[in-house]
């Protein structure tokens, strides 16, 4: 049994923020959860472990090419020759001729079976085999810099979207609150009118002024539930409320970072994965010149 494939750690400085140590930086516990759910059940990231899985297979296929091969064959047919062909003319003959007896006439059509086995094996003279290896080796590297970019990306989306939540949240409070004073400032302009200290005209802009607020009120409920479905779909779940905390910006104290050095850029998922595809592709190139040399 080959022994496992196992692909290096993540590389980058301590102060690099990863999916892994997120619970460092966002201390609110809702956020968390969240994190967790896609974690385990985005689709796209789901699809992303399959796809390091079948690149983890393409390797251990290649390590294992230069390995004897013992394969055992079944094969059953007929074939039927026609009547105005080479064959089928060459046959007819031959069963007229007089010097063959009747266990040696060619039936027709003509059976064909075949049982047994087959080994083969191929020399690495040139390397093809060694550099097919390497290359499978770099896409599943990419593969899982993918996974990591994806996570990256996952991260984001769902914390951008629950920091918009509870500030939309915050934001209707406020409005809540304008929308009752200006239904007591209303109140209070209906007594002045009947006491004759206000117009109608006043009556009428203040409650022009209330019913535009109420609209907005209206406008920040349906973002709030447009941003939770938009939510629950990359958690990969049926739609449904979300538990958050009020806005607090101590929510948002990220740990500080002196600069950033190009080690850390250079260890970014999506340049890591695009160098892994250009060695891969590289490598083919290289694999596909030795092949010509067992031509």
């Amino acid at each position: 049994m080959p022994a496992a494939v196992h692909t290096p750690a993540v590389y980058g400085k301590s102060d690099t923020i990863r999916p892994d140590n997120l619970r460092t930086v966002f201390n609110d516990q809702h956020l968390q959860a969240l994190i967790d759910t896609v974690m385990a059940h985005n689709f796209d990231l789901l699809a992303a472990n399959q796809r390091i899985e079948a690149a983890r297979a393409q390797l251990m296929l290649a390590r294992n090419a230069n390995l004897p091969s013992l394969d055992l064959q079944l094969r059953g047919g007929v074939e039927k020759y026609g009547e105005y062909t080479l064959n089928g003319v060459g046959n007819f003959d031959t069963n007229l001729s007089p010097n063959i007896n009747k266990d040696q006439r060619i039936p027709g059509p003509t059976p064909d079976y075949f049982a047994g086995l087959r080994s083969s094996w191929e020399a690495d003279i040139w390397g093809k085999l060694k550099t097919r290896k390497k290359a499978a080796y770099q896409r599943l590297l990419a593969a899982e810099e993918g996974r990591r970019l994806l996570k990256t990306q996952l991260v984001a989306a769902v914390t951008g979207m629950y920091y918009e939540l509870t500030a939309l949240d915050y934001e209707l409070e406020i409005i809540r609150s304008n929308v009752r004073l200006q239904e007591s400032a209303v109140a209070t302009v209906n007594i002045q009118k009947a006491g004759g200290r206000a117009t109608e005209l006043a009556v009428q802009q203040f409650s022009a002024q209330l019913l535009s607020t109420q609209a907005l009120e209206f406008a920040i409920k349906q973002d709030i539930a447009s941003i939770e479905f938009q939510l629950n779909a990359i958690l990969g779940r049926l739609p449904q409320q979300l538990a958050r905390n009020g806005f607090r910006k101590d929510s948002l104290a990220l740990p500080v970072m002196q600069g950033i050095s190009a080690q850390q850029l250079l260890a970014r998922p999506d340049v890591q994965m695009a160098e892994r595809e250009m060695s891969a592709a590289k490598l083919d190139v290289a694999a596909a010149r030795k092949a010509f040399f067992h031509r």
